[in-house]
């Protein structure tokens, strides 16, 4: 029976994570098509090279 929940939780763990992965590209995919809507090229080469960065630009930009 453990090995059973055990199994079942590593499951759940793998699809949250795949689910997280998705959700992040989802959201730096938002974020570079408005940079670059806005004619900000640098500003999106800048937010995949520059963690800190890409943070300011998510929250300049409204992207949750």
């Amino acid at each position: 029976m453990c090995e059973y929940i055990d199994m079942l939780e590593a499951r759940g763990a793998a699809r949250g994570e795949e689910i997280g992965k998705e959700i992040g590209e989802n959201r730096l995919a938002a974020l570079l098509t408005k940079l670059y809507a806005q004619g900000r090229d640098q500003d999106a080469r800048l937010a995949v090279a520059d963690k800190a960065a890409r943070g300011r630009f998510y929250e300049e930009l409204c992207i949750v």
